[in-house]
């Protein structure tokens, strides 16, 4: 069994350099001191017991600016070197929400050799972080607490205790926490080129939630944290390892400030999100480049109250895929995601899996066994909505696409092969049960304030409504998974709205919220400002009819030149040149009217309010007076299905509906 490792840190300053070391290990040592610009660095060595006389194996550590340092050992028994920063005593941890070690490195493990973050903390055990090693991966397994993720990453987290063994303050006995990537991020005997970043904040958290008496660490005081490398040859002095740290970087990440009591507001009246307030939430999906003065932030906050990121998909996510891991990294998403936290604007994710999803992630999603790619969308999903959390714990994330344009496509000549559906592929031609895992998968890691919905692109352009109906209930079969379905539609001034609500109502009867996930407006040669306008005025109206049903509609592309297809002027916004502020393309007040006047059809016989009486209202008559469940009527449905005014809706008020159609009797007067 390997010698459990001795500990350094980070102490008082005691010289003020660039520190250069060489020496031959003759006993056990420490030395410390302090760069110029403030990093500490420090050392340990340690020889094998009973040759404290005997040099064994040399050492080398370089501390330039900006904590960047080379290091090499060879042939030592047991060397440790790290560089960082130091804190003082009175610095509490929880003043952070984050605490974060970015870093690039070139290294070239050579035996038994690692490295990582090092925190030390007042009254409290010591953590050591590892990313990466050689031929032993430490601490040995002794101690094991369980697994969680961190940084996107699996780690394995142990507890050990230093007994009676030299260290940097004399003999002593030392409690350490262990947070071990699952996957090195580098091989022995070859020269690795790596970067990550280790937030110590995240990995206090899922220890914490291990065990709950490590709650105390994240609550207690930060001493010391630094980037460190260390080797242990034994007898053997089996450990050669030659280092060098182009970036080591420490962010001391704040609480976000609190959301000011008067924030500022533009002259420009009531934005979209107070029209749109009594009936549904309004989103904006919001790129970086809406973002960049602080007018474009206020007049994002005027008119919405719900944002999208164009950079939250899997494309943008994803960082690597090891095996089955996936790592994650939300830098792309970054500027939108804290822009919605700081001013508590709940936050709505894009869709994971599906038609156009699947062509956007990396060949080796789908490498090897359908366990393996299955193992792969467990990783992403878990990754994806712990990172969320952790880097943005007060941001409300209410909302998510699981799966987008799942159903067979209705035209002639497309089938799923064409579209790139690689999960179908995997899981089998036909076999739809990716769907379920997935969803499954959502609800295991999602918050549970975070709705899951189904999507469709294009819904009823693409496929039938009742091969996405079957979807919603083939989810509900396999478990409690599934809240809601979304729809991405493109509308135009000739869109026929009439067909609408009777699938919402049928939607809404599977226990389904319905939102829109993304709503453009078509461009074409001939496009005027006039049918713009007109376009915008029959969804909106369209949808505060059906509000009932309906909590949220997301509008694609907010403002011109969103993506770089858009061409015409179709958005319902434009925006300053000079300052980014958003800028209705139409009188707001027209989208107000049209949805204060929109009303639900009352037309005698319009059991689904659809504005048409036909054979599909005598039939939902029909169900609902045999009791059958999922025929469900709205309550303006229910006195439009009454028509012989007796109070009730039943069979004969079916057969009335019936002989209206046929002009045997006319029910509208």
């Amino acid at each position: 069994m390997k010698k459990r490792l001795l500990s350094v840190l980070c102490a008082a300053a005691v010289v003020c350099m660039t520190a250069q070391q060489f020496c031959a290990v003759s006993a056990a040592t420490f030395t410390e001191g302090e760069t110029e610009d403030r990093y500490c660095y420090s050392e340990f060595e340690d020889t094998y017991p009973g040759s404290e006389d005997t040099a064994q194996g040399t050492h080398k550590l370089t501390v330039g600016e900006q904590g960047c340092f080379t290091c090499e050992w060879d042939g030592i028994f047991n060397y440790r070197a790290e560089v960082g920063r130091k804190f003082k005593t009175d610095a509490s941890f929880r003043n952070f929400s984050d605490v974060v070690f970015n870093y690039e490195m070139q290294i070239n493990p050579r035996g038994n050799c690692w490295y990582g973050v090092h925190a030390k903390f007042e009254d409290q055990p010591e953590l050591y972080i590892v990313d990466g090693w050689g031929s032993w991966r430490p601490p040995g397994g002794q101690g094991f607490l369980g697994s969680g993720y961190a940084n996107g990453k699996r780690y394995d987290y142990y507890q050990g205790t230093r007994y009676n063994q030299p260290g940097v303050e004399g003999t002593q006995l030392v409690t350490e926490l262990w947070a071990v990537a699952a996957t090195s991020s580098t091989r022995q005997n070859t020269t690795n080129r790596v970067k990550g970043e280790i937030s110590i904040s995240q990995h206090l958290r899922r220890l914490a939630e291990l065990k709950s008496a490590y709650a105390a660490v994240y609550d207690s005081q930060l001493r010391c944290a630094a980037l460190f490398a260390e080797g242990y040859g034994g007898g053997s002095g089996d450990s050669d390892c030659e280092l060098t740290v182009t970036r080591n970087n420490l962010y001391l990440q704040p609480h976000p400030d609190p959301i000011p009591e008067q924030p500022v507001v533009l002259d420009s009246g009531d934005g979209l999100k107070d029209i749109c307030e009594p009936y549904f939430r309004i989103g904006g999906m919001i790129g970086n480049s809406m973002l960049q003065t602080p007018e474009a932030e206020a007049s994002v906050v005027q008119h919405f109250n719900s944002v999208s990121s164009s950079n939250l998909t899997p494309r943008m996510i994803i960082s690597g895929v090891d095996g089955t891991d996936v790592s994650v990294d939300l830098e792309n998403a970054a500027k939108v995601l804290g822009f919605a936290e700081k001013n508590d604007i709940p936050v709505r994710g894009s869709s994971f899996f599906g038609i156009g999803s699947d062509m956007l992630l990396p060949d080796s999603m789908f490498a090897g066994t359908a366990e393996e790619c299955s193992a792969r969308m467990e990783s992403l999903l878990k990754n994806s909505f712990m990172t969320i959390k952790w880097k943005y714990p007060n941001m409300r994330l209410y909302a998510y696409d699981v799966c987008t344009h799942t159903a067979e496509p209705a035209q002639a000549g497309f089938s799923f092969a064409s579209l790139g559906h690689k999960w179908s592929d995997i899981y089998g031609e036909g076999n739809d049960a990716y769907i379920a895992d997935a969803f499954k998968y959502a609800r295991t890691y999602a918050s549970s304030s975070t709705k899951l919905y189904l999507c469709d692109d294009q819904e009823r352009q693409t496929a039938p409504d009742e091969a996405i109906e079957d979807i919603v209930k083939m989810i509900q079969k396999k478990g409690d998974y599934i809240d809601g379905v979304s729809l991405k539609v493109t509308v135009d001034k000739n869109t026929d709205y009439a067909s609408y609500g009777s699938w919402l109502k049928k939607l809404a009867a599977l226990g389904m919220d319905i939102q829109f996930a993304d709503v453009t407006v078509r461009d074409t040669a001939d496009y005027s400002g006039a049918s713009m306008k007109s376009a915008w005025q029959q969804f909106f109206a369209m949808a505060a009819a059906y509000a009932d049903d309906i909590s949220c509609v997301t509008l694609g592309r907010p403002v011109p030149g969103f993506t770089s297809s858009d061409e015409g002027p179709t958005a319902l916004f434009g925006s300053d040149p000079d300052t980014g502020v958003l800028i209705p393309a139409m009188d707001l007040g027209m989208i107000q009217a049209a949805m204060e006047s929109s009303t639900v059809s009352d037309t005698a016989g319009d059991a689904n309010c659809d504005g048409v009486v036909d054979v599909s209202d005598a039939v939902l008559v029909m169900r609902y007076a045999v009791a059958d469940r999922e025929a469900v009527i709205s309550e303006q449905g229910l006195k439009n299905a009454d028509t012989d005014k007796n109070g009730n809706t039943d069979s004969d008020d079916a057969t009335n509906i019936l002989l209206h159609i046929a002009k045997k009797i006319n029910l509208i007067k």
